[in-house]
């Protein structure tokens, strides 16, 4: 990298070769969880430029945690220089240490470093699109296990068998000696139920992994491989993956075609959505391939099951499985005749809606409120299943329909802190909730909180309810004969605890700026 041609490397130069997935500055010299694995990190170390034994303590910290490396900067400016004991250490270690261009600033270093696990990223994205349309076009087209075999082959540049679990072998060659196969697969049969890779030597010293095909608990055999010098690779691993899951997909729908497709759409849409980049022509491309039609504008709205861990433990799985079924089935009646997407997983429905009438209707998002509304009590008058459901931003573009599935997933997970239970709701009515909510760590929350010990406190040792009258206070503005109404007492009564409530907090919390941070702290206590 041309910014760091007059870098140099004083330490773990074996090393040098390290994967960086990720870069970033290094000020706090403790394992904390942000300092991720295959990092590369920056630093002046500032905070410990006088402490050889706290430099070695850090390189050792950063090595355990599998760092790739450390680049030192500003080297006569905050450290005078790099003692021997350290690079020492550090060579022990075998912990890549280099100093940079003590001129540099951290800009400089971080941005070029940056365009290029980016760019990696796209080319293994890329790689892995590939790989994935590969199986599926296979899967697709030919329902014989020896092509996702073959595919398989083609992708690792090695040898591979399939042993399904009735011990019937597919194998991408003839000549294979089909004794030796047998013998490694039953050798490692126990291991490979237990959900674990194999390393095995066969005759003339071959190699070879056995991976189990385990899905949903159920064994579906093992892929036999030769070993080779691919299998350190990420692809050849991703490729191994697909094709485990792709004869798994034979198995379950071996006679189906349509079947195969659903699960295929199914798969791209989730995996489209839950990944963490888009690629907007290859995914346009896959989504093509697949028969998908997507029309802009769209939006998405997600169903998510409410409380879904008590469900789970009052139902059998079978039982929750089959009403899955049954509302995906209720909700396709409902929108025949209209342009949707609709797939579901774990325990959300996915509606990608690409209706023209409606989205391009000014008021467009109260119409989706509407069947928002619709599906909720629906679903809950006839399966007594519960629905948040949250609704993003309308797209114009493939890249869009992520980032309106994160908003309507933000949506969901704010109106169930804010309100507790159930809600209908549009990402463009919760996201200054949303902003609130990620705002509010630990210790600010704590802090808030404080406001209200002194009203807690009281009704722990008193028996009273002074927190409660102060919630319905605000909530009805201040009106005494609302709130006497609204918590079944006499309003003399709500008088009287309001005084009380300012005489222990000697101030009015009722009144600007007290009301606010007092709004606040009721809101947090609710959430704690």
């Amino acid at each position: 990298m041309d910014i760091l041609k007059d870098a140099k490397v004083l330490s773990g130069e074996s090393n040098l070769t390290n994967n960086v997935g990720s870069v970033s500055v290094l000020e706090v010299y403790e394992k904390l969880p942000f300092i991720r694995k295959e990092e590369l990190l920056i630093s002046s170390l500032s905070g410990i430029k006088d402490n050889i034994e706290e430099q070695k303590k850090t390189l050792k910290m950063l090595k355990d945690i599998n760092v790739s490396g450390l680049i030192i900067c500003h080297l006569g400016y905050v450290i005078k220089n790099i003692s021997k004991e350290l690079v020492d250490y550090a060579n022990v270690i075998n912990f890549p240490l280099i100093v940079s261009n003590p001129n540099l600033p951290y800009i400089d270093i971080i941005a070029p470093i940056l365009d290029n696990i980016l760019y990696d990223k796209n080319i293994e994205l890329e790689e892995t699109i590939k790989i994935i349309e590969s199986f599926d076009s296979t899967t697709i087209s030919n329902h014989n296990p020896k092509d996702i075999i073959i595919t398989l082959c083609n992708i690792i540049h090695a040898e591979a068998c399939y042993m399904d679990s009735n011990n019937i072998l597919t194998t991408s060659l003839d000549n294979y000696n089909r004794k030796e196969l047998y013998d490694l697969y039953n050798n490692s049969l126990s291991e490979l139920l237990n959900n674990r890779d194999c390393y095995r030597t066969g005759t003339f010293n071959k190699n070879y992994i056995l991976t189990p095909i385990i899905n949903n608990g159920k064994y579906f055999g093992a892929l036999i491989l030769e070993n080779n010098d691919n299998s350190c690779n990420r692809s050849y691993w991703t490729a191994i993956k697909k094709a485990k899951s792709s004869l798994v997909t034979l198995s379950l729908y071996a006679i189906n075609k349509k079947d195969y497709l659903d699960r295929l759409r199914n798969d791209f849409v989730i995996e489209f959505l839950t990944r963490m980049s888009v690629n907007p022509k290859l995914d346009a491309e896959r989504a093509a391939n697949l028969g998908l039609s997507i029309a802009f504008p769209c939006v998405v709205m997600v169903m998510d099951l409410f409380n879904f861990n008590s469900v789970v433990s009052k139902n059998s799985e079978s039982y929750i499985q089959s009403i899955k079924s049954n509302i995906v089935s209720d909700l396709k009646l409902y929108l025949s005749g209209k342009k949707y997407i609709l797939t579901y997983y774990s325990d959300k429905f996915i509606l990608i809606y690409m209706e023209k009438d409606i989205l391009n209707n000014p008021g467009n998002m109260d119409d989706l409120i509407k069947m928002g509304h619709y599906f909720q009590d629906m679903i809950l008058k006839k399966y007594e299943f519960k629905m948040t459901i949250g609704i993003g931003n309308k797209c114009t573009k493939i890249q869009e329909i992520k980032s309106s599935y994160d908003q309507a997933m933000i949506s969901i997970k704010t109106s169930n802190k804010l309100f507790k239970e159930p809600k209908v709701s549009a990402y463009k009515d919760t996201k200054h909730f949303s902003v609130i909510l990620n705002s509010l760590d630990e210790q600010s929350s704590s802090i808030i909180k404080e406001i209200l010990l002194p009203l807690i406190k009281y009704d722990k040792n008193n028996n009273t309810e002074l927190v409660k009258t102060l919630k319905a206070l605000i909530q009805n503005d201040d009106n005494t004969a609302t709130t006497a109404s609204k918590l079944f007492i006499h309003k003399n009564t709500v008088i009287q605890r309001r005084n009380k409530i300012i005489e222990i907090l000697k101030f009015n919390p009722l009144v600007f700026p007290y009301r606010l941070i007092m709004e606040m702290a009721l809101f947090i206590n609710v959430q704690s």
